[in-house]
């Protein structure tokens, strides 16, 4: 039996739409602290596609540690930045930004954040950097007062190409 274009098309929205489809069905399952905190991290890759470098600053706590993928050594609060300046100063332009949640667990005042990131740049010259590459991400949030703040985090290259 052929399939009718309409059918093709509806398919074709479906499954470019269901990844936030899902995103949204998981946040539903989450309680209303683990959306906040889940926010935070959706606020995370907000300021790096505008290319905010003072609204990324201030989800950092003062002593935060962190080991991202990018880095041989362990990096603090005065790092974390360095990634978001160089694609301003280049020109980059973020085209595209996919979050997999895979879990939020909360300590009273603490929350584990694991989740996996596929983010693009395109340069200047039009090229793309990071088509098909996935992250893993963990970030420890700690409620500072009514905020919550980035205490630590560990990142690395997921293996293969295929969306987690």
């Amino acid at each position: 039996m052929a399939k009718k274009p309409g059918f093709i098309h509806l398919l074709s929205v479906t499954l470019v739409l269901l990844p936030f489809v899902s995103l949204e069905l998981r946040s539903q399952e989450m309680s209303q602290e683990q959306k906040e905190v889940w926010g935070m991290e959706e606020q995370y890759w907000h300021y790096v596609q505008s290319r905010d470098v003072e609204g990324f600053s201030t989800l950092w706590h003062d002593g935060f540690r962190g080991w991202p993928a990018t880095s041989q050594t362990v990096i603090t609060k005065d790092s974390v930045t360095g990634w978001i300046l160089t694609a301003k100063k280049n020109g980059y332009v973020m085209t595209s930004c996919l979050l997999h949640p895979k879990s939020v667990q909360l300590f009273d005042n603490v929350a584990i954040v694991l989740y996996a990131v596929s983010y693009v740049w395109k340069h200047n010259d039009g090229s793309l950097e990071g088509t098909g590459r996935w992250f893993k991400i963990i970030h420890s949030w700690m409620r500072v007062g009514k905020e919550w703040k980035i205490i630590g985090s560990l990142s690395a290259t997921l293996p293969g190409n295929d969306e987690p």
